[in-house]
């Protein structure tokens, strides 16, 4: 068992990357088997996985430094991404924004296959989305092309629906 000392820069605030109630920390334990207290300002991980729970804080850290919420979700895809060796941060998912919504807020990319998804419909003129359902495949498609009729890239959308 081995113990690991963080030392996170003083950029966020501890309760807004470890949720209420330390709902996020809790949510790192119970992913990898530690036990993780903070002191101060040094957060120590206890545990056989002690360095993919030290990773993971980094990640929430970082997240959380460059303006995006924790919620329950992401704080699973970041667990889920460390688990196969992947940085969320690195990866450069919500690095641009595809377009705004009606009340100002930016719409991003949430995950890797969506930002991929992104990049392809940006750099081909038909693209395929595949996939299950509530992956958002829709709902960035028609983002791309009301930010590409605003930007007079194209003249019309057409909206075709496959005969099933």
């Amino acid at each position: 068992m081995s113990e690991i000392r963080i030392n996170p820069s003083g950029a966020v605030e501890f309760s807004e990357v470890f949720g209420a109630f330390d709902h996020n920390l809790e949510t790192v334990e119970k992913a990898t088997g530690c036990s993780i207290t903070y002191r101060g300002d040094q957060i120590i991980v206890n545990g056989e996985q002690a360095e993919k729970a030290a990773f993971i804080i980094n990640e929430l850290f970082k997240t959380a430094e460059n303006g995006q919420i924790l919620d329950d979700q992401k704080v699973g895809y970041i667990i889920t991404l460390a688990g196969e060796g992947v940085s969320y941060t690195d990866s450069n998912v919500a690095r641009d924004v595809i377009c705004f919504t009606f009340r100002g807020k930016p719409l991003k990319a949430k995950t890797i296959g969506q930002r991929n998804y992104v990049d392809a419909i940006k750099k081909n003129d038909i693209t395929f989305g595949i996939g299950p359902a509530g992956t958002g495949k829709t709902y960035i498609a028609v983002a791309m092309a009301i930010n590409a009729l605003k930007n007079k890239d194209v003249e019309k959308i057409i909206l075709a629906r496959p005969a099933v």
